[in-house]
């Protein structure tokens, strides 16, 4: 009997066919047998997975279960189906890629993709195979760069532009005071009405200016007052504005002044107040420099004091509009006058030093007689003007809006006037209209000698029988 060897069994072997249990079998040159594979598809049934019938509120559920739908030969590279349909209802409809050929059917069956393009606002990163790739949105205030491959910041106060698939930026559009808003027309609304009421105001103190209570209370100084109140409120109407750096600058200049012109001739009065009175207890001369005339000089000097650090702050630090995006990932950018930091500390520092010195004068006369009480009306209205300022000045400083700062100012400023009109003017005017005058005896100061006049007229608001007026 002959040996059989090893590679002819080899080569006889690959050269064999029969028929085994799942059909003809032979091998390929390699010595290996063509494999046949069964198909199957993984896809959700709602039958295998009961849920609760007895809850109506119960949501159905899916069980994911798996269906012989095909074979495939490998020799004959034959696909064989079966009965069992093959559905895609489970997946997510999407538009196909590569759109289908003339006589082909859209029978839901997907496409075969590694990854879809990154739609409008995202950038790829990309995988080892050139058709993978992941797709990442950019931050809000980024734009895309180098061929949707990558984000970059916009510079500061500009936004990614849709329009251009966010491949480049936009100025954000500028957000300032409107009569669109609720809160500007509050304000306007206000404003205007303080500027009725400060005009009645100067009328009414033009009609009654030979009334001794407005003589008595120095007419050219309350003049100057009510034009500092007017221009108080003026200044409230152009914050209402767009933002300019002229306007700026101007706006600036004429906010400092409304509280100089009002607070000078404040703190004249009272210095003027304190010394009569006090002369009067020592040897009841006239002191010097109490005349109306130099009044208005003293305070016209004490005006000029704040004119010159306005030049000097818009000389050299210049306040002016300026742009202010708080968050960089925010689409919102303020523009609003800078009044700067050395523009407000002088201004500040020079009016709370005038406030602060008719406090103390006020409250050395607080002891005059009933029917001279100017003294006590300066003293309500700069007690009340330092608690104003005292709350503004914390908060305006840790405000984290600009609009916030200019709605601040408005609103001091309305308080501010409004509390000057009320105390300094409302009490005369009323006095001037419906208290009559009472004779009473008055002691007056004489440059050369003293002596006792009876006058037929009072200065006081309210009637005070048996009252003294030293004028």
């Amino acid at each position: 009997m002959d040996c059989i060897q090893n590679h002819s069994l080899l080569s006889y072997l690959r050269d064999v066919s029969f028929n085994g249990y799942s059909g003809p079998i032979r091998f390929n040159s390699e010595g290996d047998v063509p494999g046949k594979y069964v198909i199957y598809q993984m896809t959700w049934d709602y039958a295998t997975v009961p849920f609760d019938y007895g809850n109506p509120a119960s949501p159905l559920r899916m069980g994911l279960v798996t269906k012989e739908v095909a074979f495939y030969d490998i020799a004959s590279e034959d696909v064989a189906y079966t009965s069992t349909n093959i559905s895609w209802d489970h997946l997510k409809k999407v538009d196909r890629l590569v759109p289908l050929g003339d006589g082909e059917l859209d029978k839901g069956i997907p496409e075969s993709v590694c990854s879809r393009p990154c739609v409008v606002g995202e950038y790829k990163i990309q995988m080892e195979l050139s058709c993978c790739w992941e797709c990442r949105k950019c931050r809000e205030n980024e734009k895309i760069i180098n061929q949707n491959t990558s984000c970059e910041e916009c510079p500061l106060f500009t936004w990614p532009d849709p329009q251009t698939g966010f491949t480049s930026c936009l100025n954000i559009p500028l957000t300032y005071p409107t009569l669109s808003q609720t809160l500007t027309i509050v304000q306007l609304f206000l404003a205007v009405f303080g500027l009725a009421i400060t005009i009645l105001a100067s009328a009414m103190f033009l009609h009654y200016r030979d009334s001794r209570v407005i003589k008595a209370a120095s007419r050219e100084l309350s003049l100057l007052q009510l034009a500092a109140i007017f221009t108080g409120y003026v200044t409230v109407v152009c914050f209402q504005s767009a933002p300019t750096p002229t306007s700026c600058a101007a706006l600036y200049v004429i906010f400092c002044l409304s509280f100089a012109m009002l607070y000078c001739p404040l703190f004249v009065k009272a210095v003027r107040i304190f010394r009569i009175f006090q002369s009067s207890t020592k040897n009841n001369k006239r002191p010097r420099f109490v005349s109306p005339q130099s009044q208005v000089v003293i305070s016209v000097g004490l005006i000029c004091i704040q004119v010159v650090l306005c030049v000097v702050v818009v000389l050299a630090y210049t306040p002016t509009s300026r742009r202010t995006q708080m968050v960089r990932t925010e689409r919102f950018v303020e523009l609003t006058c800078d009044m700067t930091l050395q523009g407000l500390a002088s201004f500040l520092t020079y009016n709370l030093v005038l406030v602060s010195l008719c406090s103390i004068f006020a409250f050395k006369t607080r002891h005059l007689p009933d029917n001279f009480n100017e003294s006590k009306f300066i003293s309500m209205c700069v007690s009340t003007t330092l608690v104003i300022w005292l709350a503004f000045v914390p908060t305006y400083f840790t405000a984290g809006r600009e609009y916030v700062r200019t709605l601040l100012l408005s609103v001091a400023l309305l308080l501010n006037h409004t509390v000057a009109l009320v105390f300094l003017f409302m009490p005369k005017i009323y006095a001037a209209i419906y208290v009559p005058s009472e004779p009473v005896v008055t002691t007056r100061f004489n440059t050369i000698s003293t002596r006792v006049h009876h006058l037929t007229s009072t200065n006081r608001v309210a009637p005070s029988p048996g009252s003294v007026n030293m004028t």
